[in-house]
């Protein structure tokens, strides 16, 4: 009997080391987490075998500027990147027209805008 039992402890430290060594059915992807606590990801094809099919950068441009009513002729320094954020993956976009920034978050996956901001730089004042 008491064989039994040292047999079955042994089988059970040995299958929770085992299962602890590994990435537990996680996908690893190359990832940097932001000032923002934020993780930077690049997509990887894990994602697409998720299911997870994400609109493109360019997509996600193009949401923003409709929303902001803004031509990318009349752009200036845009920026986009692919976060993750509590779970959800999102672009962060942000980019210039004239004196305003907009800063846009839009989901990955459905394209949905999940965040907005607009500063106006006025020189007037100063």
């Amino acid at each position: 009997m008491k064989k039994r039992i040292v047999c079955l402890f042994n089988v059970l430290v040995l299958s929770v080391f085992i299962s602890g060594c590994g990435n537990n059915g996680e996908k690893q992807s190359k990832q940097k987490i932001t000032s923002e606590n934020k993780v930077e990801e690049k997509l990887t094809s894990e994602d697409k075998a998720e299911g997870k099919e994400l609109i493109s950068e360019d997509e996600a441009k193009e949401i923003a500027l409709k929303d902001a009513g803004i031509n990318e002729e009349d752009l200036s320094n845009i920026r986009v990147k692919l976060e993750t954020d509590d779970g959800v993956k999102e672009y962060d976009i942000e980019f210039y027209s004239g004196r305003t920034e907009y800063e846009y978050d839009i989901d990955a996956v459905t394209g949905k805008i999940l965040g907005r901001d607009m500063d106006t730089d006025d020189f007037a004042g100063r």
